[in-house]
């Protein structure tokens, strides 16, 4: 709802918190890491989403959401502006 409001940086604090007090939380890493995208951070964006995968090794809900995810970021630079 705060990325949505245009308050980027609310939802990555909220977000970030998520992740701190329940770490095996897989959709709080996929939306981290698609507000990172979201944002232009492609880099950060991969990381968060790696970071997840590792927490939630297994998690059908993070792969579930992840996959598609996961092709969108290999389609991205690592940095700079998206291709489209």
């Amino acid at each position: 709802m705060e990325a949505e409001a245009g308050n980027a940086t609310v939802a990555r604090s909220l977000l970030d918190q998520a992740i701190q007090v329940t770490p095996h939380m897989p959709h709080a890493y996929a939306c981290l890491a698609r507000l990172e995208a979201s944002q232009g951070d492609y880099a950060r964006a991969r990381h968060v989403f790696s970071r997840g995968a590792e927490a939630a090794a297994g998690n059908a809900p993070l792969l579930h959401v992840g996959q598609p995810f996961t092709l969108v970021l290999a389609a991205l630079p690592v940095s700079g502006r998206p291709p489209f």
